[in-house]
């Protein structure tokens, strides 16, 4: 009886490590496709002192847009882009519009003071900015945002964004575009279209100046 429990409690302990072992290997060779569930894992980190940016913001500018956001009811109307082509054969794209410094101040000034009471300094919307991605929204309909792919036109190459984030479960694809790939000084078309056919794509006029 006490070799034969020698035995099973020797079997059980190499059991353990075998299993052990091959969970190890998984998490090592497997982890980023177990994690890739994340929708949110890209978020640029806050950097806003290059005066060359295009879209950079002295310190009296955002003050001013901070006291626009508290007094007024300002949203993201005046940064969507028009349509230049709907070539959609069904209405999955709902609007797109551009996210640079001055929205996202407007926005989070408003946020504070409507969630707080209180009027945001100006330090404190500096942290929340970057001054090397350029992000632009598309809205969709019925979680639509997996099945879109969105890329830039420009006079001279194509430009795909560098990181894409999916939010609320397919409603809405972020995608940031980095400064050194963008021609500020042209308008450029955002080109929306069905992965599965190129041949069905909503483009928006985007003209960098309307939104400095």
């Amino acid at each position: 009886m006490t070799m034969w429990l020698k035995m099973t409690a020797s079997l059980f302990m190499i059991t353990t490590f075998v299993l052990g072992g091959v969970l190890l290997w998984l998490q090592l060779t497997q982890g980023s496709i177990l994690a890739g569930g994340d929708e949110e894992s890209f978020q640029p980190e806050a950097s806003f002192t290059d005066a060359s940016y295009y879209y950079f913001l002295p310190d009296e500018e955002i003050e001013s847009l901070i006291d626009r956001a508290v007094t007024s009811t300002e949203g993201i109307g005046s940064y969507q882009l028009p349509v230049e082509y709907n070539g959609l054969n069904k209405p999955d794209v709902a609007f797109t519009y551009a996210s640079p410094p001055s929205l996202r101040v407007m926005l989070e000034a408003g946020r504070v003071y409507s969630s707080y009471g209180r009027i945001p300094g100006v330090q404190e919307m500096k942290e929340k900015l970057n001054d090397e991605y350029f992000p632009i929204h598309v809205r969709f309909h019925k979680n639509r945002a997996y099945v879109y792919d969105t890329q830039l036109e420009t006079n001279e190459a194509t430009v795909y964004p560098e990181e894409t984030v999916i939010r609320g479960n397919g409603e809405e694809a972020v995608h940031y575009f980095h400064k050194n790939d963008l021609p500020f000084d042209e308008t450029a078309s955002l080109v929306v279209e069905d992965s599965s056919d190129d041949a069905y794509f909503i483009s928006y006029i985007l003209d960098f100046s309307a939104y400095k």
